[in-house]
């Protein structure tokens, strides 16, 4: 029998985010971990989610979806795993940029 794509996690444990396969992404973006389009997947704390938060906002400006989204979306998840403090300070809660 297949696997059911229902409860398919793909490789979500893998180190590094970048190397999600579809069925991981598909997996994360239903937990709510990343974007509704699969992208920016930042996992909890216990599955490299401090390393993914990292990534995620050096990797903004590299996106298609509109970056106020993007920041938004990285702060939510930045505010689960605490580390809120991480976010850089020129970022608004709205998701846009100061100064």
């Amino acid at each position: 029998m297949g696997k059911d794509k229902d409860n398919d996690k793909g490789n979500i444990d893998v180190s590094d985010a970048a190397f999600l396969d579809t069925a991981a992404r598909r997996y994360a973006a239903s937990q709510g971990w990343a974007m509704e389009n699969d992208s920016y997947p930042i996992r909890p704390a216990d599955m490299h989610g401090a390393e993914d938060l990292h990534r995620a906002i050096h990797a903004v400006g590299r996106g298609s979806e509109p970056h106020d989204e993007i920041r938004r979306h990285i702060m939510d998840r930045a505010k689960a795993l605490g580390l809120s403090a991480e976010i850089p300070s020129d970022w608004n809660t709205d998701g846009s940029l100061s100064g």
